[in-house]
């Protein structure tokens, strides 16, 4: 991952960026653990060019942290204990992904819950969120995410997957929790769309989210076998840390090429799988047009994009 092609970044973005991340991290008042890593990190890899794997993968992991803040920020109050939570999960694990273990791998598991909940809670009434209730609602709370929309309670299960050979089971597992309720599946292929120690290279963020949809491709036609007929359908989700190619130098290397100036990214996949055979299809249609903000909803088709 390292090259003297690539030692030169872009640094008109990250001071926003720190700003962001020491915000979130006062308004959960943490005070230790991975959050507060990755501000120096991305320092480090900005101002010194410092480029070990955990530099170059700090402003991707803490994006997530900032998601979070922004998403829940105006709303947290309305679910009481939620942000312990959270601030707990921040606080844990690895400071990167890639030395995650069975062991280490929950606080980046319940995340993802709360990342997803706190995409759709500022358009789409959330009743409960890992157990915790909104203040006005009194539902029986067991599963990751309960919604309401048009007069169905909806339940939301989350499940990140760390192999392809692992989806089967983890699918399973969310039908069992589902039972016969309507629900939807999340599944979060991030481990599985990118090989450990290494990130994507792309033009464009556009570039990059197109790359990744296309990675998702042989997992998307693997898991409409699993549907059921009240299972609305699922959730895809998959984040990459991305170098933008932004230009190149007239400095030259010691090898006669020009050096490249980068922008990190955290390129985000969100698709969106309808299941034709659910008799509650209305429901996800309205659900995709509320939170995805799409312009329509394509009839008869199985697969729907939205890139954020």
């Amino acid at each position: 991952m390292q090259n003297e092609n690539r030692l030169i970044f872009e640094r008109k973005q990250y001071n926003s960026h720190l700003k962001d991340l020491e915000n979130a991290c006062d308004w959960l008042k943490i005070g230790k653990g991975r959050s507060l890593n990755y501000k120096k990190l991305i320092t480090e890899f900005f101002e010194k060019s410092i480029t070990s794997i955990q530099h170059i993968l700090a402003y991707n992991e803490s994006c997530e942290i900032v998601d979070i803040y922004k998403f829940w920020e105006g709303k947290i109050e309305e679910f009481h204990g939620l942000k312990e939570k959270i601030k707990n999960i921040l606080i844990k694990g690895p400071i990167i992904a890639d030395d995650e273990s069975i062991n280490s791998n929950r606080s980046r598991n319940d995340s993802f819950v709360y990342w997803l909940s706190g995409k759709i809670v500022s358009n789409i009434n959330v009743l409960s969120v890992d157990g915790i209730n909104h203040k006005n609602n009194f539902v029986k709370a067991n599963n990751d995410i309960i919604i309401e929309l048009d007069n169905h309670n909806i339940k939301i299960e989350c499940k990140r997957i760390f192999s392809i050979e692992n989806v089967e089971k983890r699918i399973k597992e969310a039908l069992v929790q589902i039972n016969s309720s309507v629900g939807i599946i999340a599944i979060d292929y991030s481990v599985c769309i990118r090989p450990r120690g290494q990130l994507l290279e792309a033009g464009s963020v556009q570039q990059a989210e197109n790359f990744v949809a296309n990675k998702l491709l042989p997992f998307r036609n693997n898991i409409i076998k699993f549907l059921k007929s009240n299972i609305l359908g699922y959730i895809l989700f998959a984040r990459v840390p991305t170098m933008i190619v932004i230009g190149k130098s007239k400095i030259l290397s010691a090898t006669g090429n020009p050096y490249v100036y980068n922008r990190p990214e955290s390129g985000i996949v969100l698709e969106i799988i309808s299941n034709n055979k659910c008799s509650y299809s209305q429901i996800y249609k309205k659900f995709y047009e509320i939170v995805f903000q799409a312009h329509k909803f394509k009839e008869n088709c199985d697969i729907l994009h939205n890139f954020i």
